[in-house]
């Protein structure tokens, strides 16, 4: 058992006279990571520690000793850092040359030389290059230095000031300050010349809530002009709105499916001010896939649902079979009934709901094949019209008939009886004469649509060729690109999307290359040469790119 210890230079064995001496001895640690710490402080080459290697006391600081208990320990995490090594094992350590150390210098010079005698009698001491932030020795520079620094933090203060008073009498001030500053171009500029009047201090708390101008202000700003708003929040105005902040002001929009009501109620505003510039819009429709979803709205305690699935809806049920789907069902009514809800009593509605599909698809063998989920979702609808049917034939208050109820129709409602009905007049509704007090917005018109800007699907298409559109006839016949307003009766035109038709086009020249027209024959390979010819290095600058041809 070896009892010298580990160190390069050291010579203190184990032995009782040493430990009298208040000398202990330490094996290494067990944990790999801090034994080779501890290796590589003893810097011996090719030195490997054994379970039975020590280190004395000596090569370590008295902080790291815990001396609370009877046994001297090492406190956790340790590494020996006293050592005498030669001058080749030696760190050689370099002081710090920062501009700050030599205008320390600079300023004891400068002392020691205005004051010979006193630099005589009481020598100066020599300066710590240890040490870059160290304060002169001399009275005099440190009193120098530290009016440098005041008088440098009173301009500071004073710069500060005048842009305080400079952006908080009115936005319009701020706005001219952030065009000097290049943070805002002329448009941004003219969205928000509309808060000019108003008060820099409109951003202040009001008790725990911002004011609404101030809402509309930061959010406008922070959209468009992100860099303009940091300039303010931190060099003008620090009242301006977290954005942690916004982003609850963000989440509290309007945004159900459907229309966005907050954007109506914007544009009736703006056109009551200013009709002739904002009661012509333009209406823009995109389509994306939707899955079944439900959401719930704590703030107004309503759910969404979204049953659109993006599969391609069914064709329309003729009378045949209609009359059968009612009749089927009728046979298994009692397995509907059942209010067993185990997965035996699921497993047997589904096999009624399959023999009823298969005897409504054996009565129209050439039709499209119905599944059971859409006769189910087909039934359910039909109950549903056959009871808003029968509800308004009992209300008051004069105004059309409703339809009569259709075979289909008087079948559903005879399956349901026994079953709690919706009669009368629904919750909300009045039975007096509708007055145009009692119209909503939606019968006031202020904004007339005069285009309908939308991508160039074929669903679209149609949709804009029931409205009044000729956008499939004979190509050789000019195109009815507008369809009359069905209000109003203006024209309403329909413009596609140039960038979407220009994308169509490229996929259709690709998938039906050649093209024949009047003129001649358009390939594919044309293009291809083009960009051939763009790599080769003509430079032709006919902007076709990879993503063009490879996409």
């Amino acid at each position: 058992m070896p009892g010298w210890c580990s160190e390069y230079s050291c010579s203190n064995e184990r032995t009782v006279e040493n430990r009298n001496h208040g000398i202990t001895f330490h094996k290494f640690p067990k944990d790999k990571d801090v034994r080779k710490k501890w290796e590589v402080a003893l810097r011996r080459e090719g030195f490997t520690a054994s379970d039975y290697s020590v280190v004395c006391s000596e090569h370590f600081k008295q902080a790291d000793f815990d001396r609370t208990g009877q046994i001297v320990r090492l406190r956790d995490g340790v590494i020996p850092s006293l050592f005498s090594f030669p001058f080749h094992l030696q760190k050689l350590v370099k002081g710090r040359a920062t501009s700050t150390s030599r205008s320390a210098e600079e300023s004891l010079s400068v002392a020691s030389k205005d004051s010979p005698e006193m630099a005589a009698s009481h020598p100066q001491p020599q300066p710590n290059d240890d040490h870059g932030y160290a304060l002169p020795a001399s009275p005099t520079a440190l009193k120098t230095k530290i009016n440098e620094h005041l008088a440098r933090v009173e301009s500071l203060e004073r710069d500060k000031k005048k842009r305080e008073k400079r952006v908080k009498t009115t936005v319009k001030g701020l706005l001219g300050d952030l065009r000097e500053n290049n943070l805002i171009n002329e448009e941004l500029s003219e969205k928000l010349a509309f808060y000019s009047d108003l008060k820099m201090d409109f951003a202040a708390k009001q008790g725990h809530e911002y004011i609404q101008d101030c809402r509309e202000f930061s959010l406008t700003l922070h959209l468009h002009g992100p860099k303009a708003y940091k300039y303010i929040k931190h060099n003008a105005f620090s009242g301006f709105p977290t954005c942690s902040r916004r982003g609850r002001w963000l989440r509290s929009v309007d945004a159900k499916p459907g229309l966005n009501k907050i954007m109506l109620d914007m544009l009736e505003r703006r056109c009551q001010g200013d009709p002739a510039k904002y009661e012509s819009v333009s209406l823009m429709l995109d389509a994306m896939s939707i899955k079944k979803h439900v959401q719930y709205n704590p703030h107004t305690e309503s759910m969404s649902v979204t049953m659109a699935t993006g599969k391609r809806r069914a064709t329309c049920f003729n009378n045949i079979e209609l009359e059968m789907l009612m009749h089927a069902y009728g046979e298994f009514q009692h397995v509907f009934r059942k209010k067993s809800n185990t997965a035996a009593a699921a497993k047997e509605r589904e096999t009624a709901w399959e023999n009823i599909a298969s005897r409504v698809n054996a009565c129209n063998p050439a039709g499209e094949k119905r599944t059971w989920q859409q006769l189910k979702m087909k039934y359910k609808n039909i109950v549903q019209t056959a009871k808003r049917k029968k509800a308004d034939s009992s209300k008051t208050g004069g105004g059309p008939a409703p339809p009569p109820l259709t075979q289909a129709e008087e079948l559903a409602l005879s399956h349901n009886t026994g079953r709690p009905v919706a009669e009368g007049i629904p919750g909300g509704s009045s039975s007096s004469e509708c007055t145009p007090q009692d119209t909503n917005s939606d019968g006031a018109i202020c904004l007339i649509t005069v285009c309908l800007t939308m991508d160039g699907h074929a669903s679209n298409v149609s949709m804009c060729n029931q409205l009044g559109c000729e956008l499939k006839g004979d190509p050789r016949e000019p195109l009815q690109t507008s369809f009359p307003h069905p209000v109003i009766g203006e024209k309403v035109f329909v413009m596609m999307d140039a960038w979407h038709m220009l994308k169509l086009a490229c996929n259709m020249l690709q998938a039906y290359s050649p093209i024949a027209t009047t003129t001649g024959q358009i390939h594919w390979r044309y293009i291809n040469r083009l960009h051939d010819l763009q790599k080769d290095g003509l430079h032709a600058a006919n902007t076709i790119t990879d993503k063009h041809v490879y996409f």
